[in-house]
């Protein structure tokens, strides 16, 4: 079993060019010697996932309709999807822009 090392970043140091203690640095974390860092996440277009949803909910709708069920309780199942959708989808649009607007960071690849 591997063990666990204390690691800090080397590129942290004070403006001076001392270093900092383990204690103060934020980006000393526990992994395994030699490991490799955590890759940035993967960005989604939210509203365009968002609008896939909605349309799968009236797809089933229809076809539920179609289909024409005795209880009603898969057409209100269907009818809260689109609308939680509905009510979603301006949150998603608007997180959207302000990850476009987002000025790059030295973090951020590209």
């Amino acid at each position: 079993m591997d063990s666990l090392a204390y690691v800090s970043d080397p590129a942290k140091s004070t403006p001076d060019g001392a270093r900092r203690s383990d204690a103060e640095d934020p980006s000393a974390v526990l992994r395994p010697p030699g490991a490799r860092t955590t890759p940035p996440p993967l960005e989604a277009n939210t509203p365009r996932l968002v609008l896939a949803g909605i349309a799968l909910w009236l797809v089933a709708l229809v076809v539920g309709l179609i289909a024409g069920r005795d209880d009603q309780d898969w057409v209100w199942t269907c009818i809260a999807g689109v609308g939680l959708g509905l009510l979603g989808l301006p949150l998603a649009r608007a997180s959207r822009r302000r990850q476009l607007r987002r000025p790059p960071t030295l973090e951020d690849p590209g």
